[in-house]
């Protein structure tokens, strides 16, 4: 009998996938994941950026990366995401975005908002 092929994640698996990249991403400790005794802490104070950044230039200039357009993320994608922490958040925001998880980040605005000066 052949072996199956491997089939593509469920999208709930590709989201869970991703969202644990993204919060060892933002973890403190620069160790191995894989170490046994290893705890994943995320850095709040960066995953709390994340839902107060602001697009710092071009037509959405000044608005929350949750409010941009999902067309407007996949147009950063098809060209290339900026280097640096903007391009990571962009990127972060349309994997968000692309799985209705807005919700999270609103509740985050919301819960802890920033002082504007």
């Amino acid at each position: 009998m052949a072996e199956a092929e491997a089939s593509p994640a469920e999208p709930a698996a590709a989201v869970a996938i991703k969202f644990l990249r993204f919060i060892m991403w933002i973890c403190s400790g620069k160790d191995s994941i894989f170490g046994l005794d290893m705890e994943i802490r995320p850095d709040t104070k960066q995953l709390l950026e994340l839902a107060h950044y602001k697009m710092p230039f071009g037509k959405f200039k000044g608005r929350y990366l949750v409010d941009l357009p999902l067309p407007y993320l996949v147009w950063f994608r098809q060209k290339g995401f900026p280097k640096g922490k903007l391009g990571d958040y962009l990127n972060t925001m349309l994997t968000i975005k692309d799985n209705n998880l807005e919700p999270i980040i609103r509740k985050l605005q919301k819960d802890f908002p920033r002082d504007s000066t």
